[in-house]
């Protein structure tokens, strides 16, 4: 059965919850960097709860896993019985007092699927409990990603797209998000080449909505970055060399601990 997540039906639920659980040990990167008292956790976007099962076992505290997908919610509290976890889709239910927000790869779909208010409205909550760390992990390029493509490498992708039968997607993907001649939409297909089974939802969600100097822009002015890695993931890199024979450089991912400085 077609399950939805947002507003968009997901035609494989159990791959697109298995994909969400990849490289764990990249989206627990935080947790040697902000020490070991640590009573509360918000899992920002916490979808069916795994991560936020596996944050409360590793800092024994409270952890709340607040996602709007009422769906999410349901399928998180069948799934864990841990006394410390909370989920919930009432952002009012999350405490005053909070150690960390957790956001992971949840800026892209807030901004594909939200509406300006709902967008305004997430980057309120994301700050709005002065927790003392709020940690991001997301896609996010510079805003010099935004040039005109390498011509061989459009050439690629193109051949890439044929011998594997593939046209369509690549088509589809041009009429929704623009032309691969620019770098940035052509790095934006080589993210999502091979999501297949739930096509539809992927070719709509937007990848890079801000960038690197957006994301700086809307950070508040009693924080300061604690920790910050933009760089590529190595094994896509590594697949789009194989498959593409195209040498990315630029840097795709943001890795970033923001801690308050002020009361």
């Amino acid at each position: 059965m077609t399950k939805k997540v947002g507003f968009v039906a997901i035609s494989n639920y159990e791959v697109y919850l298995k994909g969400m659980r990849k490289g764990l040990y990249d989206k627990l990167f935080f947790i040697d960097k902000v020490g070991t008292d640590i009573q509360t956790i918000v899992d920002f976007g916490s979808a069916d709860g795994y991560l936020s099962d596996i944050m409360a076992n590793i800092f024994d505290c409270k952890v709340y896993g607040y996602d709007i997908d009422p769906k999410m919610i349901e399928t998180a509290r069948e799934s864990y019985s841990n006394p410390n976890l909370i989920f919930t889709d009432n952002f009012a239910d999350i405490p005053e007092k909070v150690d960390i927000i957790y956001a992971s790869s949840l800026i892209h779909e807030v901004y594909s699927y939200g509406s300006p208010s709902s967008i305004e409205k997430f980057w309120i909550e994301l700050f709005e409990k002065k927790p003392y760390y709020v940690v991001i992990r997301d896609m996010i390029g510079d805003a010099t990603m935004d040039r005109q493509s390498d011509r061989d490498d459009v050439r690629k992708v193109y051949r890439w797209a044929k011998e594997k039968h593939r046209e369509r997607y690549l088509k589809e993907f041009e009429v929704k998000v623009g032309s691969i001649n620019n770098n940035k939409n052509l790095i934006h297909f080589l993210l999502k080449h091979s999501y297949i089974d739930n096509w539809d939802r992927e070719v709509r969600e937007n990848y890079f909505p801000i960038t690197l100097q957006d994301l700086y822009a809307v950070i508040p002015n009693d924080y300061d970055i604690l920790y910050e890695d933009h760089n590529n993931i190595v094994y896509l890199t590594e697949i789009w060399e194989k498959e593409f024979d195209i040498d990315v450089k630029d840097k795709t991912h943001i890795k970033l601990i923001l801690k308050r400085c002020k009361d």
